[in-house]
């Protein structure tokens, strides 16, 4: 049984606490003395210095103290545990996330053994009590020093990443089915009988010509160039005021059997055709 201590002594015990935070009233509830933390009373300074940083920061932040991890932490990270919450208040990291059990046991090795750890977009399977789900968090490992120096906890920060790599790979995923569906436009087009280009801009630069449209022209390279440039033959016929009306209006213009004379064979010598 712990000794009965006055009002004042409970004050100082718990000044390291800030008032208004859920954890700090749990932390004080909380039976240490049954752990391998101890008693309040008995926290080192580094340790209530470390526990007070936790609950003042609006970040998760948990520390896993001594050889078993023992789980001390702030109410964002009570946020991130979910259903987990606040079963794993002073439980053991290996007990408290059985899921990720192994993680856990190489972090506290290696943080008592005075190595910082950091991870990026870290993946991992845990069970915040709606089952196990996938998640992804920047995970930072500090050693935490006693009095004495020696190694005696870890000093975690987890920011969870899940909703932006989600958005990412759903967007990597929309763009490979956009990507797929202009593979597949582009090989109709490309393949058509019809003459297809596509023109942008006011200067109606091509980007795009089908097999046909090619051949049309002579095989002339006119991807990246203006209709006036790729096609001189084409500039005083009125195509080009054509095309400058349909960019500007937005209205189409449809013309039937018009005779256009064109190289059709890139040497400069031009040909008479009719077209739609």
């Amino acid at each position: 049984m712990r000794p009965e201590i006055n009002s004042k002594q409970k004050r100082q015990e718990y000044n390291f606490l800030p008032e208004g935070k859920e954890l700090s009233s749990l932390i004080r509830q909380y039976k240490w003395a049954e752990t391998g933390v101890g008693p309040l009373s008995d926290w080192p300074q580094s340790l209530k210095t470390s526990v007070n940083i936790a609950l003042n920061a609006d970040i998760p932040i948990v520390m896993l103290w001594g050889k078993d991890g023992i789980l001390i932490y702030n109410d964002a990270y009570a946020g991130f545990a979910g259903g987990r919450h606040p079963e794993i208040l002073g439980a053991k990291a290996v007990d408290a996330w059985p899921e990720v059990a192994d993680f856990n046991r190489r972090v506290i090795k290696e943080g008592l053994a005075g190595r910082t750890l950091s991870f990026h977009d870290q993946e991992l399977t845990l069970n915040r009590g709606r089952g196990p789900e996938q998640v992804w968090m920047n995970l930072n490992y500090s050693p935490i020093n006693d009095e004495d120096g020696n190694n005696a906890g870890i000093f975690a920060v987890v920011i969870e990443t899940t909703e932006l790599i989600q958005a990412e790979k759903k967007q990597r995923e929309a763009e490979a089915v956009a990507r797929s569906e202009r593979e597949k436009l582009d090989y109709i087009f490309d393949y058509s009988p019809a003459y297809i280009a596509l023109l942008t801009g006011p200067k109606h630069v091509y980007t795009f010509a089908n097999h046909q449209y090619k051949k049309l022209v002579g095989g002339r390279d006119i991807i990246g160039k203006p209709v006036a440039k790729a096609l001189k033959e084409l500039v005083g016929t009125g195509i080009i005021e054509m095309l400058d009306q349909v960019y500007l209006t937005g209205e189409p213009y449809i013309g039937n059997e018009m005779e256009i004379d064109i190289d059709r064979t890139g040497t400069g010598k031009v040909q008479p055709g009719i077209f739609n």
